[in-house]
């Protein structure tokens, strides 16, 4: 089942947060970030209250600009600033190495949302959006 959330109205829309759920995959290219969640979603006190016969979920965000930022939280900047967010390189984060990681949160704009996972350390996205689809894959 699809639900389609536009961000480019006069009131935003309220959208599910899949909180604490595990991205197993993230994909994206000049149109879309793809979000793919763990197998067996429904387990999770966040998703059970909404959807109780989730297997899973696919969140496609369309992306108004094909470069977005993530930032990742750091401990040591340098030697002198101590710790705080750090611009990543996306490829590096999301295509090599990946390593799956948890749903903490979004927050929406007018045309934007931002996005808040962890995985050994916080990571923010922050990114241009017209609409956002929740693909929900039923047991």
């Amino acid at each position: 089942m699809k639900t389609t959330y536009y961000l480019n109205q006069d009131v935003l829309p309220t959208i599910p947060t899949p909180h604490d759920c595990i991205v197993t995959k993230v994909d994206y290219d000049s149109e879309f970030l793809i979000l793919t969640f763990e197998d067996d979603i429904s387990w999770h006190d966040s998703i059970k209250a909404i959807k109780p016969n989730a297997k899973s979920l696919l969140v496609k965000i369309h992306l108004l600009d094909p470069i977005f930022d993530t930032y990742k939280w750091a401990l040591k900047l340098s030697l002198t600033k101590g710790e705080g967010f750090i611009l990543e390189n996306n490829d590096k984060l999301f295509k090599k190495n990946f390593k799956p990681m948890e749903y903490l949160s979004h927050y929406l704009a007018y045309n934007s949302i931002v996005i808040e996972l962890f995985q050994s350390e916080y990571i923010v996205l922050k990114i241009e959006s017209d609409f956002i689809e929740f693909e929900w894959i039923e047991k």
